[in-house]
C-alpha cells in the first residue's frame, strides 16, 4: 500500500508540502516566497494570490512540486478584515448603505499599481460588513468576502467615487483563502524555529505542524483510485473507468484530484464525464491528466508489482 500523507518522511513532506504563511507587513509575496525556500533549504517555491507589501495575512507557499498546485488555490474566494478611513464622520449605519452598493457583482478597475492590465472586469463580493465604527466616526472596521481577483483597495476608491466622500485604506488583512483560514497560518519565526529543531535537535514535530502535506490544502472534488491503476498514471496516462474505486460529486470538464485508496494525491486531472455516470462505467477513459504530482519513482518495489497487478 502506497503511504498516505502523515506517514512521509520530512524530506518527502518537503517536496510535496504547503506552508500557510501569516505573511508581515513591509515585504511582497515574492520575497516571503524566497525565504521560505531559503529557511526550509528546497529548490523551489511559490505563493498563491499575491499581497501587497503592506497587507498581511494568510499566504500559501507550495514547495517544490506542490508549486504546480498553486493555481488551484488562487482561484478561491477571499475573506479580508481592515480599516477604513473617512475624512468626515459617518454612521456605522450609513458606512453599511455605502459597503451595500458594492455587495454581489460589480465591474472594477484594478488599481494603477498592480501587475493585471488595467481593464473593467467584473467580480462577486459576496459580503461587506462594516462591523464597528471608532468614536470619532472616521475608521471603520470591516469585513469583506469576495472573489479572486477583487482589489479591495479599489473598493475603497470607488466608495469615494460613487458618494463624494474622502477615504483611505489604512490597514488590510487576509484572514481566509478558500477553506484555508488564518487559524492554520504561522509566522517566519516560527517557521526558523521548527526547522531548527528538525535540524538541530532532531525534533519533526514542529515542522510537521507548519509544514501541510498538500493533500490538506487542495480543495477538490476527488476521485479515489485503485493501486492497479497508479503506475500508469504516474507516467502521465490517462485515467480509466476500471481504476476508479469512489468518487465526489463533479461536473464534465470540471478539476478534480486523483488520489490513492491511503489519500496520497496522484495527479489532478479533468473529468471526461460527471461524477454519477463515472462510477457506473466499467470501461473507457473517464479523466485526463492536467498535472501529475506523484512520479514512479516515489513508488516502491511492492508498489510498482502490486499496481502492475
Amino acid at each position: 500500500m502506497i503511504k498516505g500523507p502523515e506517514e512521509r518522511s520530512v524530506p518527502e513532506l518537503l517536496e510535496t508540502g504547503i506552508v500557510i504563511l501569516d505573511k508581515p507587513p513591509y515585504a511582497n509575496s515574492h520575497e516571503v516566497a524566497v525565504w521560505v525556500r531559503r529557511i526550509l533549504h528546497v529548490r523551489k517555491s511559490g505563493h498563491a494570490g499575491t499581497l501587497d507589501p503592506m497587507v498581511t495575512g494568510v499566504l500559501p507557499v507550495g514547495l517544490n512540486r506542490a508549486t504546480a498546485l498553486l493555481h488551484y488555490l488562487t482561484k478561491k474566494e477571499k475573506v479580508y478584515v481592515g480599516i477604513i478611513r473617512f475624512s468626515e464622520p459617518q454612521t456605522l449605519e450609513n458606512v453599511q448603505k455605502m459597503f451595500d452598493a458594492f455587495t454581489g457583482e460589480i465591474v472594477q478597475l484594478p488599481p494603477r499599481k498592480c501587475a493585471v492590465k488595467r481593464v473593467p472586469r467584473k467580480r462577486t463580493v459576496y459580503y461587506f460588513n462594516a462591523l464597528e465604527i471608532d468614536e470619532r466616526g472616521k475608521d471603520v472596521l470591516f469585513e469583506v468576502k469576495c472573489q479572486a481577483g477583487t482589489y479591495v483597495r479599489a473598493l475603497v476608491r470607488d466608495i469615494a467615487y460613487k458618494f463624494g466622500v474622502h477615504t483611505r485604506l489604512m490597514e488590510l488583512r487576509r484572514t481566509a483563502v478558500g477553506h484555508i483560514t488564518e487559524d492554520l497560518a504561522h509566522t517566519l519565526q516560527e517557521l526558523v524555529d521548527a526547522y531548527w529543531f528538525y535540524e538541530t535537535m532532531n525534533d519533526e514535530t514542529f515542522l510537521r505542524k507548519v509544514v501541510q502535506p498538500v493533500e490538506k490544502v487542495m480543495d477538490l472534488p476527488t476521485v479515489t483510485v485503485n493501486n492497479n491503476a497508479i503506475l500508469s498514471l504516474t507516467h502521465g496516462a490517462p485515467l480509466y473507468a476500471p481504476g476508479v474505486v469512489s468518487v465526489d460529486r463533479f461536473r464534465a470538464g470540471d478539476v478534480i484530484a486523483v488520489i490513492t485508496e491511503s489519500g496520497t494525491l496522484v495527479e489532478v486531472a479533468r473529468a471526461v464525464y460527471d461524477s454519477d455516470e463515472m462510477l457506473k462505467m466499467e470501461k473507457g477513459k473517464v479523466a485526463d491528466p492536467v498535472r501529475v504530482i506523484l512520479h514512479p519513482e516515489d513508488l516502491t518495489v511492492k508498489d510498482r508489482t502490486d499496481s502492475r497487478g
